[in-house]
C-alpha cells in the first residue's frame, strides 16, 4: 500500500512570535464523511488547551507538560453529513500557542488502546512508539524550551508540516512519518542537538481496503 498522509496539507495557526490570546481558530473547511481530523497543540503552560468545532466529539489522545510547555493530541471522526466547519482551540488563560490540524483519510482510525509516546527534557530528541499497524503514519508535535531554530534533520523520514517560534518561550515543530510494519519506530531527530525538548506522537491507522470487506459466495 501507498504511505498513509493527509488528504491535504496541514495546516498550521499560531499566535505569532510573541503575542498571547485565549483561541485560535482554523479556516472554514469542509471534511469528508468519515475522516479522521487531528489537531495537535503547543502552548505555554500559562493556558490549558480545549478542542471544538463542527459539533463533533474531540478526544485527548496524549499529554505532556515538559520544562514551560504543554503538548496535547486530539482526534475527532467525521460524522455522515458533514458540513462547512472550523477548528477552535480555548485556552484557559493568554498564552502563546498554536496547533496544527491534520485531516486523515475516510476509514482512518486508532488502535482500540491507541499507540501513543511522549518525553519530557530531551537533549537530543530520540523517542520510540511500538505501532500496532501496517502502512500506518505516526503524527507528532514537539516543543524546546531552549528555542533552539536550526534546521532539523529528522529520523524516520519525517516529514515537516510547520514550525512556531515562540519568542521568549518556546521553538516548536510538528511533524509525521510513515511506519511501514508493526514495531518500534523512531521519533524525533538527530539535529539540532542542546535542546530541552518534549514530545507527544500518536499512531494512526490507515483505512481498511474494501477487499477485505468482503465476503465470499459458497458454491455448492
Amino acid at each position: 500500500m501507498a504511505p498513509l498522509v493527509p488528504v491535504v496539507t496541514p495546516e498550521a495557526v499560531n499566535s505569532g512570535g510573541t503575542s498571547a490570546s485565549t483561541s485560535l481558530s482554523s479556516a472554514s473547511f469542509t471534511p469528508s464523511a468519515g475522516e479522521l481530523l487531528v489537531v495537535k497543540t503547543a502552548n505555554g503552560t500559562g493556558g490549558t488547551p480545549s478542542v471544538s468545532g463542527g459539533g463533533l466529539t474531540w478526544t485527548q489522545q496524549i499529554t505532556v507538560t515538559s520544562v514551560g510547555e504543554i503538548l496535547r493530541i486530539y482526534t475527532a471522526v467525521v460524522g455522515a453529513s458533514p458540513s462547512a466547519m472550523t477548528v477552535t482551540v480555548s485556552y484557559s488563560s493568554a498564552t502563546r500557542r498554536g496547533f496544527v490540524l491534520e485531516r486523515w483519510p475516510a476509514g482512518s482510525s486508532l488502535d482500540a488502546t491507541p499507540a501513543t509516546a511522549s518525553a519530557t527534557a530531551q537533549s537530543t530528541l530520540n523517542v520510540s512508539i511500538t505501532s500496532e499497524g501496517t502502512d500506518s503514519a505516526i503524527t507528532w508535535v514537539m516543543a524546546d524550551d531552549n528555542e533552539i531554530s536550526t534546521a532539523a534533520t529528522y529520523r524516520s523520514g519525517a516529514v515537516q508540516e510547520a514550525v512556531h517560534a515562540a519568542t521568549g518561550n518556546f521553538y516548536a515543530r510538528y511533524a509525521y512519518q510513515a511506519a511501514a510494519a508493526p514495531g518500534v519506530q523512531s521519533v524525533g531527530m538527530t539535529a539540532p542537538t542542546g535542546l530541552n525538548a518534549g514530545l507527544v506522537a500518536l499512531e494512526i491507522l490507515p483505512p481498511v481496503p474494501a477487499s477485505r470487506h468482503r465476503g465470499f459466495l459458497l458454491l455448492l
